[in-house]
Order: structure tokens, then sequence, then C-alpha cells
């Protein structure tokens, strides 16, 4: 059974649920959507007209990006997709202004701006309203235009969190050879600290779901686990990188007989690993196979998906 660490805790936001009721939330994140838009546009006016000094300009993003960070978390305790995601979407484009690490920091943002608007869209049409035309229009951003540094000791913890993010959106909807290039940017960094090797081996194992889905002729999948092993020689013996040896052989082989073996085998995946499953069922030409994991994943994800629309894409 294929299992994996869960790289972004719910936690962050269990202090203000804690805190503050879903009402008491609302209230604090109109209030500090407001005081972040006052803090945004003396950053604009400044950079425009050139009426203050750098360093009240910078005062002023810095301000008005932790003011949009805290209101997101407030409007997602209060249940207000819609607005989390426009306080976390208007954080980013503050971010992309700064620093090449902060545009880490952009690409995770917008990244959250459009799983709100994706969870925003479902609660309104399950409940028969009409969603907003906001839904998931970050998306495109993320993939396509944050430029990623380099990654070095001096940048790796700070960015950590963004960069993982970032891939496993780009792996949930499909850029997997994108999602692959980060992974193993994030697990080569990674491998040889003691205290990090847990989440090395993690990304190594995503890299190479990324590299199977991405390339279904298998050569150049095997070329890159195959580098990974070289790295890493331990990852042979993990039970991930078992599975992962495993469907490659499937893969080429394309016995439909010992996939569904497989995936009966691991019924209890991450829904992450189902989801990359069904789309190589479908590559594959597996149809039914294809509709029997996402039913199954379908079921695993529902009560996640209702509580934090963070849920499907780590787990």
């Amino acid at each position: 059974m294929i299992s994996s660490h869960h790289p972004d805790s719910p936690g962050r936001r269990l202090s203000i649920s804690l805190k503050y009721t879903s009402a008491q939330s609302k209230e604090e994140g109109e209030k500090l959507f407001k005081d972040a838009n006052k803090k945004r546009l003396a950053f604009q006016g400044c950079r425009i007209f050139r009426l203050c000094s750098r360093e009240k300009s910078d005062d002023d993003r810095s301000e008005s990006i932790r003011k949009y960070l805290r209101a997101a978390h407030h409007f997602m305790n209060a249940g207000d997709w819609e607005r989390a995601g426009e306080s976390y979407e208007n954080c980013a484009r503050l971010q992309e202004l700064g620093t090449e690490l902060e545009s880490l920091d952009a690409a995770s943002n917008y990244a959250n701006a459009a799983l709100c608007y994706k969870q925003d869209k479902m609660l309104k049409e399950r409940a028969g309203q009409r969603p907003t035309d906001r839904s998931n229009r970050s998306v495109s951003v993320v993939m396509d235009r944050i430029r990623l540094p380099s990654i070095d000791e001096t940048k790796l913890r700070p960015i950590d969190t963004s960069l993982s993010r970032l891939a496993h959106m780009q792996m949930d909807y499909k850029n997997y050879a994108k999602a692959r290039e980060n992974f193993e940017k994030l697990a080569s960094a990674l491998y040889q600290d003691e205290e990090n090797v847990q989440n090395a081996d993690d990304f190594f194992f995503k890299a190479a779901m990324c590299a199977i889905a991405e390339d279904t002729d298998n050569e150049t999948a095997k070329e890159q686990v195959q580098s990974y092993f070289k790295m890493r020689p331990q990852l042979k013996d993990t039970e991930q990188f078992s599975f992962s040896l495993k469907l490659l052989d499937i893969v080429e082989s394309q016995d439909q007989e010992r996939f569904q073996t497989l995936i009966d085998d691991n019924k209890h995946a991450k829904i992450w690993v189902q989801k990359i499953l069904a789309d190589l069922s479908n590559q594959l030409g597996f149809q039914e196979l294809e509709q029997q994991i996402k039913t199954r994943s379908r079921k695993q994800s529902v009560q996640g998906l209702r509580s934090d629309p963070f849920y499907t894409l780590y787990n």
C-alpha cells in the first residue's frame, strides 16, 4: 500500500479556527482585506509617482502582502472561498514585484488562489448557484509565467514549501514534465541532509510517477528512475519504488490484468497516485479501469473536499 508524507500541514490555519468563529473570521477578513487594499494603493502611488522613499514603498508592499495572507486564512475559516482566492491572488501579484525568492511565494499563492476558486465553484454548483468566472483562472498563470530561481543551500529553506506546492499543483493539472523537474530539484537538494531524507525520498517518488505519466513509451522514464537510484541507491529498497518499478513494467507490457491487480493491491493509495493511475489507464485504453479508479478516489476525497480544497492535492 502506497502512502506519502504530507508536505503542507493544515495546522498553518489552526490557530485562527481555534480563536475565531466563522462569523468573526468573516468580519476580520473583510477588515484585513480593506487594510491590505489601502497599503497596496499606497505602494502603487509611491511606485508610479515616486513621492516616497524606496524603503517606505517596500514597507507598504510587505504590509499589504501580510494582510492579504491573514485575510485569506480568515476567509477560509469563514467558508468564503471566493474572497479567500481573491486575497491570495492579490497577494501573489504584489509578491511578483519583489525578489526572485518572492516569485516562488507568488507561485504558491497563485496556486492557493486557484484551489480556493475551485472550491468556490464546486460548492456553488452543488447549491444550484452560478459560480463566478474567477474559478481556476490563476492556474495558467502559475504554470506558464512564474520564473523559478536555481536552488542552492542558501535558498532551499525559504522556498521549500512554495516550490513543493507549485509542483503538486502542476502534477494535479497533468503538467507532468514541469512537475517532475520541480520534484527533482527539491529531491536533489534534500537527499544528502539527514533531517530531510524522508522528504527527499517522497519527492523522488513523485518525480518518478510524473516521469511514467509523462512518457508512456517508458524509455525516458526508465532513465529518470535509474538516475534517482544513482543518487540514492537506497530507493531501490523502498515500498514506493517497488510500486513504481512494477508500474513501469506493466505500462511497458500494456498488461491490463496485471494493472488490475496492482490497483486492487493499492486500494488505499494516496489520491494523487490514484489520479496518475487513472490517467495512465486512459492513455493505455483501459477505460473500465479508469472509471473504477476515479470512482474510488472520488469517494475517498469527498469528505476532505468539503472542509479543505487543499486535501486532494497532497493526499
